[in-house]
């Protein structure tokens, strides 16, 4: 048999676990009447002699070979070790053994009910299991889950462990089962409903990022006691709100900006959970903002499971959803593709358009032109024709206002983009006529610089644009197009430069090549790691910046987050937040999240609890030279490193227990003088 003769008898067998490099099926029967794939692979198992257990057939469809595999505990076992293979290659005849038994991190089977011919007796146990470790979230990350230990840590954190083919929670871990039976009273949504004095964070960041303003309508659905709604309209907004439990009277409004704040983790049915979702979506007009708790929130409260949450002591419901579990809801639900706004708060746009149109200005740098060009009058000559100064002077308020938007937009603005235009071609004779007078008054160098930010800034928004399946080109701002049309000329050269882009953050030796240019943030050469205060961010160049972005699309606002780690080795993003990063001599670890970008995973560590606190040595080669700290960051740094400490060997410790044993031991008070 010809490989592609193999492709279409495994396209025409209907069953299998179809992976792109091979097919996997149990064992068939090879004696008797055989078709003819089995025939080939009673050839091959007459050549290869594999071990007379083997119990799995893998059928390679990328080169021309099969491989037995034996898994002795096929039936038993929930996820069976592999303990030996044998691949034939059928054109040479090599045949490679490999034996298992003695790793310590073998791999193992899931979803055994794919391997399985139909009418087999066992798919139906086997794909209920699967069922339960879906719903559990267990294949959330598939690249790290063939081998055992890495599962058996993942059922550990996820408190679980098997009873025959079933997933049961572990006692072990002192969590609590519940059935629906088993409730000692009804779910008591209402109760998760908090007093505040001030806005949910969820609204703050609506109108941080200009996306809630006074002139825009607000809806607050599931609004619990109301206080966003009351802190709103003291501030003059149009604001109102619905509640089941606390304004079940109220109109369920259209408005241009609908908040879901905390409400989907207090229902416990997932059906309601998805209606509420829906049903706040539907009175958006522009957009609506989801916000949830996250995996990693959880205390020692929640220690009764129940669904896929936990029931409190008090009667109410909570869910914490893994990194990654809310985007996945709300584009299953509302068929759009939400915009990760920050962790565990996501919006979701009526309009693909304005979705865009944030997105873009997320890439945008906000530049101080003004400094700059003070700074480069200084290599310019000073002597200008006096006609051409007079001119300028003639108009200069109008002329400064284009030259500032020429600057911010790196090129000529569109008629649409300048407000003046008339008045502008009135004074000038045209626009062109009063772009070459700014231009030729000002001088090319400074347009030049802010060109070549904006087509970085737009390069960076339009490499993102790679990750999103439903991206049409139709659906590109305005601004973007004009863009793409003055710096590339076409939309397909735009993108070509894009996907270079792109693909070169994802170089190892690129990245190098950019870190090796630059004069701030703190370069590990050993570990391979950039680390930097997110303020350097727009300092960076593009390829690092890109870097950066890649992540963000699985955590948003870098204002939640004070240190950056961009890991060249392992292609990792890591964000730190501490505890008061500018004042603090030596700021405590609150926050880290990690961030694989080869798996698009996030995991989330809080480093709040525990006796062992990391510690922040040296922050100031973090930041820049007009960084401000709240504290005298040199001298604290000087009488630190007549304690022993510098950059090179600091690492990550000592802890925050080590560091004040040894400070009290040495007599020192916080600021590390000697205490009298």
């Amino acid at each position: 048999m010809t490989l592609e003769e193999i492709r279409s008898a495994l396209a025409s067998l209907g069953y299998g676990k179809k992976l792109p490099d091979a097919t996997y099926i149990s064992r068939p029967d090879l004696s008797g009447t055989l078709i003819s794939i089995f025939a080939e692979v009673r050839r091959a198992e007459i050549a290869a002699q594999p071990r007379e257990d083997w119990n799995l057939l893998k059928i390679h469809t990328r080169e021309y070979g099969v491989t037995f595999l034996s898994y002795p505990d096929f039936d038993s076992d929930p996820h069976p070790v592999l303990v030996h293979s044998t691949k034939i290659n059928l054109n040479s005849g090599r045949v490679v053994r490999m034996d298992y038994t003695q790793r310590a991190n073998p791999p193992i089977l899931h979803r055994k009910e794919t391997f399985l011919p139909s009418g087999d007796a066992r798919i139906e146990t086997y794909a209920e299991l699967t069922k339960q470790e879906e719903d559990a979230g267990l294949y959330r990350d598939p690249s790290r889950i063939g081998l055992r230990l890495f599962w058996e840590s993942l059922l550990c954190k996820k408190k679980l462990r098997y009873d025959g083919h079933t997933l049961v929670a572990d006692q072990s871990h002192a969590v609590e089962v519940l059935t629906e039976e088993e409730l000692d009273a009804p779910i008591e949504r209402h109760r998760t409903a908090i007093k505040r004095y001030d806005l949910s964070r969820p609204v703050k960041l609506l109108m941080k990022h200009g996306l809630l303003q006074e002139s825009q309508t607000f809806f607050d659905y599931g609004c619990g006691r109301g206080m966003d709604v009351e802190g709103l309209q003291s501030l003059g907004y149009e604001a109102n709100g619905w509640d089941p439990a606390f304004q079940p009277d109220a109109q369920k409004l259209n408005a241009q900006v609908v908040n879901l704040g905390y409400v989907l983790n207090v229902i416990e049915k997932p059906p309601e959970r998805e209606d509420a979702l829906k049903q706040a979506f539907g009175l958006a007009e522009h957009v609506l903002c989801v916000s949830t708790l996250v995996a990693g929130e959880e205390t020692s409260a929640h220690s009764r499971a129940y669904g896929d949450g936990y029931v409190t002591k008090s009667g109410t419901f909570q869910k914490f959803f893994e990194p990654g579990e809310l985007e996945d809801l709300i584009e299953r639900c509302l068929e759009c593709e939400p915009v990760t706004l920050s962790f565990g708060i996501c919006l979701a746009f009526k309009s693909v358009e304005e979705r865009e149109v944030f997105l873009s200005n997320r890439t945008r740098r906000h530049v101080d032109w003004t400094e700059i060009s003070t700074q480069l009058r200084f290599t310019q000559s000073s002597s200008r024709e006096e006609q051409l100064v007079g001119r300028y002077e003639l108009n200069r308020e109008l002329l400064d206002s284009y030259w500032s938007a020429m600057l911010d937009y790196g090129r000529v603005p569109d008629a649409e983009e300048f407000a003046s235009s008339a008045e502008l071609r009135k004074a000038c004779g045209g626009v062109g006529r009063a772009a070459d007078l700014v231009i030729k008054y000002h001088g090319a160098e400074l347009l030049a610089e802010a060109r070549r930010v904006r087509e970085e800034d737009v390069l960076s928004y339009l490499a993102m644009k790679h990750f999103e399946r439903k991206f049409l080109q139709k659906h590109l701002p305005a601004q973007i197009k004009r863009d793409i049309k003055a710096f590339w000329g076409d939309y397909v050269r735009a993108m070509k430069n894009a996907s270079e882009l792109l693909f070169a953050a994802g170089d190892p030796g690129e990245l190098n090549i950019a870190i090796e240019t630059l004069d701030c943030g703190w370069y590990d050469e050993k570990e391979q790691h950039l680390t930097f205060h997110r303020s350097l961010l727009d300092q960076l160049p593009a390829i690092l910046r890109v870097y950066v972005f890649c992540g963000l699309r699985r955590f948003g606002d870098l204002d939640e987050v004070d240190v950056i780690k961009i890991h060249l080795a392992s292609r990792k993003l890591t964000l730190q937040r501490y505890d008061d990063f500018e004042g603090k001599p030596l700021p405590e670890l609150q926050l880290r999240i990690k961030i694989d970008l080869r798996k698009d995973f996030v995991t989330v560590f809080d480093h709040t609890s525990g006796e062992d606190r990391q510690l922040l040595f040296f922050k100031e080669r973090f930041v820049g030279p007009d960084f401000e700290f709240g504290n005298d960051v040199v001298s604290f740094t000087k009488r630190l490193k007549k304690l022993g400490f510098s950059e090179d060997t600091i690492g990550y410790g000592p802890s925050l227990s080590e560091f004040e044993s040894l400070r009290v031991g040495k007599g020192l008070s916080a600021t590390l003088r000697k205490l009298s």
